[in-house]
């Protein structure tokens, strides 16, 4: 995988911590009466060459999905809700149903769209999609475990859910000085001993003018101290390769 790759799918699974999905109502799967499919139709195993697995817990499962130009998946199933991530265009194709029957050709996304896309879909009846285009369809699907069960759409259909994302209320914080204690211990032959931790550039950084508050707090202190603690004593702490 790209370094660029895999930076963006690390980014957008700390965005994903911004999200909150709405609960259902709870139902098991084995009990439901509408999931007869036996478990070999998981996309991972009946559709391994497209559905690549890129870290799976007992919680989540992320996939790298990725479908040729004109070629069709073999039939799998979602029993899982997802988060589709996408952050390039997406070609136009159609799915076939689980009784073989084919959708209107669509789902076209242009390559100038506001990426990275999210949204959030249900569980997923056996189907096959079919790539009409000229280029690959390639996007990530997160698989939530723990998220109650509920019924896919009939025939294989996606059924998405915009409800079910809802954006968090930013968070303020306010402004703090610099301890003095601190100040002591950062002048002192503990310098080595002092790191400074901020969740910047991170999506799920929620305090606001990081680096001015760098500026504010560091500027006044010489370029050993500022080098110590902005970088070297991390650099030595965990035998980083720089």
């Amino acid at each position: 995988m790209k370094v660029g790759r895999l930076s963006f799918l690390m980014g957008v699974m700390g965005l994903l911590a911004l999200f909150a999905v709405a609960p259902s109502q709870a139902q098991d799967k084995s009990s439901s009466g509408c999931w007869s499919w036996p478990d070999s139709l998981d996309a991972v195993t009946a559709d391994p060459q497209n559905h690549i697995v890129m870290y799976e817990d007992a919680n989540i499962r992320v996939l790298d999905v990725h479908t040729p130009p004109h070629t069709t998946n073999s039939k799998h199933d979602h029993r899982w809700l997802s988060v589709f991530l996408q952050d390039e265009a997406q070609p136009r194709g159609r799915d076939h149903g689980t009784d073989g029957t084919a959708t209107q050709p669509g789902g076209e996304v242009p390559a100038d769209a506001p990426f990275p896309a999210l949204s959030v879909a249900g569980t997923q009846a056996p189907h096959a999609w079919e790539n009409l285009d000229t280029f690959t369809k390639h996007f990530y699907r997160v698989e939530f475990k723990k998220i109650p069960f509920e019924c896919p759409g009939k025939n294989g259909a996606m059924l998405f859910r915009k409800e079910a994302v809802q954006t968090l209320p930013e968070v303020k914080v306010a402004s703090w000085s610099w301890p003095a204690s601190m100040d002591a211990v950062i002048t002192s032959q503990q310098t080595d001993k002092v790191l400074f931790e901020t969740d910047f550039p991170h999506p799920t950084s929620l305090y606001r003018g990081v680096q001015e508050h760098i500026v504010d707090t560091l500027g006044g202190y010489d370029q050993h101290v500022r080098k110590r603690v902005l970088e070297r004593n991390a650099v030595e702490l965990y035998n980083l390769p720089f």
